[in-house]
């Protein structure tokens, strides 16, 4: 090969190399980086040289493809999963036992909170209320004798029922009458407190302390009975015996009075019974112009069932 020919030739052959080098120049609309969806990078042009590097792990799925080993995009955070923020859960009172009702406290606690269910959430009843005098005597014989024709009509003996549908008010219907609640009462005002399992339910018996004229507002009747006051005595009883009665001289004593609560062990009542007792004295009175000393023995039961909730 003579020496213009090489030329000649390598002339050539750098034509080509400028070609190809002008070929790749074109390549310069690659992105500078691009990324797969996941924000990784998986294409990106060299800015030196104009050519595309393409990226690949074979450790990650599906698309196989990493980011750049020397600049990678940030990858997105591997989010742990948050445990949901507790919530102190409200107090639930346990069902009730005979362990947890040892004490008069614990009884009359939950017979008070129970029973006063009745009237807050207006639940449904029936009340059967039966009245009844017992024995009527008089001091003076003579007024004995005329009285005696009129014992079947002083002495009453008789029995209502009344029913209050669920969602009625319940304030001037079950005891005390007037009213928000159906027991208010204390320790102070008990003479005893029993309580008994019936099944899975339990029966409480409230027992108050014998009294002469209780307060109608603040004596421990009042706070969970309907009972005969000495004006009821006066207003009801001395019209009827066309007498004439002085208010200090009329007199209710009242014995063996109690309240008696089945309950649910959730607090739920099931039935419920009041019995007041108690003998009414009028000294010194006057009847048909006759002076005697006069008892009245007068008993109420009154029974409440059927509640709907």
């Amino acid at each position: 090969m003579n020496y213009r020919r090489f030329c000649m030739l390598s002339a050539l052959m750098l034509s080509i190399c400028l070609l190809m080098c002008s070929c790749v120049s074109i390549n310069s609309t690659i992105p500078v980086v691009a990324t797969d969806p996941a924000g990784n990078v998986v294409t990106k042009a060299d800015p030196v040289n104009g050519y595309q590097v393409n990226y690949y792990n074979l450790n990650t799925a599906p698309t196989g493809i990493t980011a750049d080993p020397g600049t990678a995009a940030p990858s997105a955070a591997v989010t742990q999963p948050t445990a949901a923020p507790t919530t102190q859960a409200p107090a639930v009172s346990l069902p009730a036992t005979l362990d947890s009702l040892s004490t008069d406290q614990a009884k009359l606690d939950f017979f008070n909170s129970s029973l006063n269910r009745i009237k807050a959430q207006n639940a449904g009843f029936k009340k059967a209320k039966q009245t009844l005098g017992t024995d009527m005597t008089l001091s003076n014989a003579l007024v004995n004798a005329v009285a005696s024709a009129l014992k079947d009509s002083l002495l009453p003996n008789d029995t209502t029922e009344t029913v209050v549908n669920k969602g009625d008010s319940s304030v001037d219907i079950m005891y005390p009458p007037g009213k928000d609640y159906v027991s208010a009462l204390t320790l102070a005002d008990c003479s005893s407190i029993t309580c008994e399992q019936s099944g899975a339910n339990f029966v409480i018996t409230v027992r108050l302390a014998d009294a002469t004229n209780p307060d109608k507002e603040n004596s421990a009747y009042a706070k969970i009975f309907e009972f005969i006051t000495v004006d009821d005595i006066m207003n009801t009883y001395a019209p009827n015996m066309n007498a004439t009665v002085e208010r200090e001289n009329v007199f209710f004593d009242f014995a063996g009075c109690y309240a008696k609560a089945t309950i649910s062990a959730d607090g739920t009542p099931i039935e419920y019974e009041t019995y007041v007792n108690g003998t009414m004295r009028l000294t010194e009175g006057k009847i048909k112009g006759f002076t005697t000393d006069l008892s009245i023995v007068l008993s109420s039961t009154t029974l409440f069932t059927d509640f709907q909730w």
